[in-house]
């Protein structure tokens, strides 16, 4: 997710302060209005404010000539997740995030990546017209991609205690995020 995506939504994780999902048993999903993609006012919830990616090392020598990856406080989450794309929000998988929803017929995708340019959808050039109607703060319903990332990840016991943050480097138009 380095690499821009057209994203309405992308659902993953979030960190391991988060109960259990159990309460969403049998309850209906009802979506909000205005719709979070849909409200003018709305730049986002829950989350840090805007600055520079700081990776903390151990000592000051590690910091100054290691690459951030070599940092026992970072853990990358590149690799293979679980996908799944639709065509619009309304067909978003709107449970995925509970530990017991069925994945098994979600396609496996390389993170970071483009889905476009992994088969899914089609590629949105500069050069040709913008296949979505300009009509703000409104999206088409009808076609206006969804992708649904899932993957499943252990925190480092060391890291009990610490401020954990996570960061998405290239995410484009809006997330959500579930740990």
């Amino acid at each position: 997710m380095k690499k821009p995506a057209v994203f309405a939504v992308v659902i993953m994780l979030l960190f391991t302060a988060c109960k259990r999902y159990s309460k969403y048993e049998g309850v209906a999903f009802t979506e909000k209005e205005p719709r979070d993609w849909e409200n003018p006012e709305m730049f986002g919830q829950n989350k840090e404010a805007p600055h520079a990616t700081l990776i903390s090392f151990n000592d000051e020598a590690t910091a100054l000539f290691a690459a951030k990856s070599k940092s026992p406080n970072y853990l990358s989450l590149d690799g293979i997740w679980k996908f799944n794309l639709v065509r619009s929000p309304d067909e978003r998988p709107f449970w995925f995030f509970k530990d017991n929803y069925d994945i098994r017929d979600w396609d496996d995708i390389e993170v970071p990546s483009n889905w476009e340019m992994k088969g899914y959808d089609v590629p949105i050039y500069v050069n040709i017209t913008f296949p979505h109607k300009n009509d703000p703060p409104y999206i088409q319903h009808d076609y206006n991609p969804v992708g649904s990332y899932k993957r499943n990840f252990k925190i480092p016991a060391e890291w009990k205690n610490k401020e954990v943050f996570l960061h998405f480097g290239g995410v484009a138009s809006a997330f959500y995020v579930w740990v």
